[in-house]
């Protein structure tokens, strides 16, 4: 079964039911999904998914995205203000590794907001204010998981803003459907800094298979993931999932490893801790970090 985190549930729950029902089934979740999101560490302490095929792709077409919009962005006076939304439901990866090209703190993004820190309305209006005055311009990045306390309970700001649009088979709100949240923020961002031109994008299905833009590195590692899962199946493993190791473990001989499949299957995945940055005049993520993880994942890109 091939596909992210609901998908290794659902191969999971399979796989309980075979064994319960005594029926013979070999049952191997194969990753793929863009967000990220798959169990990166086991409770051996072992690195599980590293990272996801598809993964590599839509952080090139982002990257290129948010790279090409600050540039825009800084060619108008007044400069403009811009949201740009990102998936990414329980992890932030693919927002934060909009800062890959982040290169001074007057690059964009200013601002990258996760699921990983809570939103805090306040502290976002007047980091927005500080940022816009110093640079002219600011290119806020979303993911659409990102939620804030509310009257003391945890809420997805696209809850919040009404515009989830309800949930899928799986029970998850459908987030990116919906640009209501990204157009709240814009409206918070343009109160905060007065600025005149202040624009939302939500990049929604459009960073899930751009043709034109595809990581040479992701595109392999798909390939060979495939051959790998079903090379697994005629050596006689019976259940698990085939995930990624790391790059600069790979070789010529592996380039995956099977992981209990009730571990990944039961467990949704968040980015590291280590990628963001509390620090006051930076964009939320560590972008050293973040560089040094993404850019052996998207080719020649770096």
């Amino acid at each position: 079964m091939i596909g992210g985190d609901d998908t290794a549930r659902a191969a999971m729950e399979i796989n309980t039911a075979a064994k319960r029902l005594g029926y013979d089934l070999v049952c191997l979740h194969v990753a793929k999904t863009i967000d990220n999101d798959l169990l990166k560490v086991g409770k051996d302490g072992r690195i599980y998914h590293d990272h996801t095929p598809g993964f590599g792709s839509a952080v090139l077409y982002i990257v290129q995205a948010a790279h090409h919009l600050q540039k825009d962005l800084g060619s108008f006076h007044p400069g403009r203000v811009l949201v740009l939304g990102t998936m990414g439901r329980h992890n932030g990866s693919l927002a934060a590794s909009s800062a890959v090209l982040k290169n001074s703190q007057s690059d964009g993004p200013h601002i990258v907001l996760v699921p990983e820190k809570e939103f805090n309305f306040e502290e976002f209006a007047a980091d927005a204010k500080e940022k816009y005055n110093a640079f002219g311009k600011l290119l806020i990045v979303v993911s659409e998981g990102v939620s804030t306390n509310h009257e003391g309970k945890k809420r997805l700001l696209a809850d919040l803003f009404g515009g989830s649009g309800g949930t899928d088979s799986f029970g998850n709100f459908q987030l990116s459907r919906r640009n209501n949240m990204f157009d709240s923020l814009a409206q918070v961002a343009e109160q905060a800094t007065g600025a005149k031109d202040v624009i939302s994008m939500n990049l929604s299905y459009l960073q899930r298979a751009p043709l034109g833009i595809v990581s040479t590195v992701d595109s392999y590692e798909a390939e060979r993931m495939g051959i790998e899962a079903v090379q697994y199946a005629f050596d006689g493993v019976r259940e698990g999932s085939v995930a990624l190791l790391p790059v600069s473990q790979q070789n010529d001989g592996r380039i995956t490893h099977i992981v209990p499949l009730d571990e990944v299957g039961a467990k949704k995945s968040h980015m590291p801790l280590e990628f963001l940055d509390d620090a006051p005049d930076g964009c939320g993520i560590n972008v050293a970090r973040i560089k040094e993880y993404v850019l052996p994942l998207i080719g020649g890109a770096g």
